[in-house]
């Protein structure tokens, strides 16, 4: 299948002398534009989509405008609606994402999102008795003030779930006579089903825990009134000892770039698990020498197996006296260094790029999310290298020539004597 891939006529950006904060902005966005037209990235990816999906062959502008659009959202981390008033408002964002053309400006909108009403007096209500819930930990009859407590709260759980009947049936009868269309209401009750479906559960999981004072089992816990593929993660953390939710690895280069990745839609497994599976992946496609990790992915299986691979080991040891005789290795005390860097970048990448809250719904959508952030942030580092190397070449250029100009002075004085 023949595709002809051809840049739109964009014109060029206004010049614009503006804080340094800005032009440093700027610049990171014109070298992200640079890398995507020459690494041919870009082209792949919308080749590649579509050869799978045929109907896209002629929506290539549209296509390099969804990609670039997803990129620039995810680097500034803004609501769709905020971001789209300010593609729409600034000309840097519309020339980066492609739709500052010859033939007119058109930038994409935020479509309106119509919601149901919450009602906040029961969310109030339930919000004070989770409140005391939690303090009653701290009294001597902890324990009878919880049952007391509890009890309060199932009688008003099951007072919001009548009125959710009632509005069911209300709007499962009259909602011909609303401005909906016939997709909208059978949403709506849909998301009301699986919400109502749940409370007798709630409630029972509930009553074992705090009633009968019985363990309940994380399988049967509920952990989201709308994930099923939540989970319980224990690490032993001093701030967060359990966890919930889906486990994240992450494997990236001395250079900070991110060359592995996965997103576990099951009960993580331990972190010493993930090693041989990491490696696999990463040789299918680098080249690696070593592979340094904190103490949670030390074992002796890793060793014995990144032996058999011929890679350097520079796992951190658990066990103290074994840290201070690899501590004597000056290779393993360089692969070492960046540790501390590592929970700090983690950070800057969860913030930065994927967000405070991941608020899409579905494992895959909370996937497609995570692979966007990467694909940003790895954008983002190698942007910014190129930035510093060629900030670099300049200062070299401008030391040689002081050094010459300084040369020809010195001789031109020798002369004159």
């Amino acid at each position: 299948m023949n595709i002809a891939f051809q840049t739109e006529l964009r014109p060029p950006l206004s010049t614009v002398y503006g804080p340094l904060d800005y032009m440093e902005f700027r610049a990171q966005l014109e070298e992200i534009d640079y890398l995507l037209q020459q690494s041919k990235a870009e082209e792949k990816l919308i080749i590649g989509l579509i050869e799978k999906i045929k109907k896209y062959a002629d929506k290539i502008p549209y296509l390099r405008t969804a990609f670039r659009v997803q990129i620039l959202l995810h680097l500034t981390n803004e609501s769709c609606h905020k971001f789209a008033c300010r593609l729409a408002d600034s000309e840097l964002f519309r020339w980066l994402t492609c739709v500052n053309t010859l033939g007119g400006v058109k930038t994409p909108s935020k479509s309106a999102i119509q919601r149901m009403a919450q009602p906040d007096s029961f969310i109030k209500e339930m919000n004070k008795l989770t409140i005391a819930m939690t303090q009653a930990r701290c009294n001597r009859s902890g324990k009878k003030e919880r049952k007391r407590i509890f009890r309060v709260m199932k009688g008003l759980l099951k007072k919001v779930e009548k009125h959710a009947h009632r509005y069911y049936d209300i709007l499962d009868k009259d909602w011909l006579i609303t401005d909906w269309t016939e997709k909208q209401p059978h949403q709506v009750m849909s998301r009301m089903s699986n919400v109502i479906e749940q409370i007798p559960s709630i409630i029972e999981i509930a009553h074992t825990r705090i009633i009968s004072e019985k363990k309940a089992d994380n399988a049967d816990k509920i952990l989201s009134l709308y994930e099923k593929n939540i989970h319980v993660i224990q690490r032993g953390k001093m701030n967060a000892d359990v966890e919930f939710g889906n486990g994240l690895y992450l494997a990236e280069q001395a250079d900070g770039i991110i060359v592995d990745w996965d997103f576990f839609k099951d009960k993580p497994s331990s972190d010493a698990k993930t090693v041989k599976d990491s490696i696999r992946r990463i040789k299918e496609i680098y080249c690696p020498e070593s592979f340094t990790t904190d103490p949670g992915f030390n074992s002796k299986t890793n060793d014995k197996f990144l032996e058999d691979e011929k890679l350097f080991s520079a796992t951190c040891p658990r066990n103290p006296e074994e840290l201070c005789v690899k501590m004597k290795d000056e290779k393993f005390r360089n692969t070492q260094k960046r540790g501390a860097q590592t929970e700090g970048h983690i950070g800057i990448f969860k913030s930065k790029f994927i967000g405070k809250n991941i608020t899409r719904k579905g494992f895959e959508n909370r996937s497609s999310k995570i692979l966007w952030s990467l694909l940003t942030h790895n954008v983002w580092v190698i942007a910014r290298k190129a930035l510093e190397n060629k900030q670099n070449q300049v200062d070299d250029l401008i030391k040689t020539g002081s050094l010459m100009l300084g040369s020809l002075k010195s001789l031109r004085s020798s002369r004159l004597q």
